[in-house]
């Protein structure tokens, strides 16, 4: 059977949103999962509206499973050049451009597989090895070519699937929306994807709670952030439960199976909510070491990671954000 999570499973815990200050808010459901936006200022309403309406027009174009959807429509394209939106072209450049970086990490093009598995209905069952060995032969993101005019065009055989970073873009762009119609202060949670606008109206800090990977309706610990996206990977989020065991979906795309990595979630502090998203995914599949490498090489993000072992390793500069922890931690320098 496929797993229903329950929604704060769903969503990092948003607290201290109270304010003297009206706010505007709106719950929609798009992308598969709760979105609330909260906005403050004489403009959130009416922006607040047309934010909603551009989630829900994104999740109209890159619906996996919608056959009208521009995803739909390159994966049964045959071949053919499908002309595609800006957003979508811009989010397949970057999605292209994530798996070049972090080749054997992330792909776009991992649709086949997670199709195989049953991840698109509810009827999931392990693939056959044979199948899935040719579905593996199809994730290659460079087999995915993006041309003039916006035009995109994949071979037959190759599917894409931009769930991976769907949310931490829109994120970006309901942020740029919102400062475009003169709104500074929000905070945007995009089914755990969250976007800190500004900071609330009396100038404080949002604090957002990163969820805990093994205590069910529980909390990790507290940020305070403002100006900053928070996003976290983890093998609890979402699964199937196959003859008894579980199956995580964050897919290695070398070996078409959930990855066995030695996190169990990765939570990422950063300007982008998209970098937040590809970084996200991409270490959990790299693994804790492979994972700090890589932060000590770029540092223009913040990490918190927890280990299989149980335990939370955080990179330094989450120090300057951590509003209170549940569990013992290490900072990392």
């Amino acid at each position: 059977m496929k797993r229903v999570i329950p929604l704060f499973s769903l969503l990092l815990l948003l607290i201290g949103l109270s304010s003297c200050a009206p706010a505007s808010e709106q719950t929609i459901f798009a992308m598969d999962t709760v979105m609330s936006l909260r906005a403050y200022g004489k403009e959130a309403e009416a922006a607040i509206q047309e934010a909603s309406t551009m989630l829900y027009d994104m999740d109209a174009r890159w619906s996996i499973t919608r056959p009208d959807s521009e995803i739909g429509k390159i994966n049964r394209s045959d071949g053919k050049a499908v002309k595609v939106s800006d957003d979508t072209y811009d989010l397949l450049s970057s999605a292209l451009a994530a798996a070049e970086q972090f080749s054997g990490a992330f792909d776009p093009t991992i649709q086949p597989v997670m199709d195989l598995w049953g991840f698109y209905s509810d009827a999931p069952t392990l693939p056959d090895p044979d199948a899935l060995k040719d579905a593996l032969d199809s994730v290659d993101a460079s087999q995915v070519a993006l041309l003039e005019d916006h035009y995109v065009v994949a071979p037959a055989e190759v599917g894409i699937d931009l769930g991976a970073v769907a949310k931490g873009y829109a994120a970006d762009q309901v942020r740029d929306l919102l400062l475009s119609r003169g709104v500074h202060s929000a905070l945007c949670n995009l089914g755990g994807t969250v976007m800190a606008l500004g900071s609330k109206p009396d100038g404080s800090d949002w604090i957002v709670a990163v969820q805990h990977p093994t205590v069910p309706s529980a909390y990790l610990c507290t940020l305070a952030v403002s100006n900053m996206a928070v996003v976290t990977s983890g093998g609890y989020e979402r699964y199937l439960e196959i003859d008894g065991k579980q199956y995580h979906h964050i897919m290695d795309p070398s070996t078409g199976y959930p990855c066995e990595s030695d996190l169990l979630s990765v939570t990422i502090l950063s300007e982008s909510a998209l970098y937040g998203d590809i970084l996200s995914t991409s270490l959990f599949v790299m693994g804790y070491d492979a994972a700090m490498e890589y932060w000590r090489t770029s540092r223009d993000f913040e990490a918190i990671f927890v280990l299989s072992d149980g335990s939370v390793c955080m990179t330094g500069g989450v120090e300057n954000y951590l509003s209170s922890c549940e569990e013992p931690c290490t900072f990392v320098k």
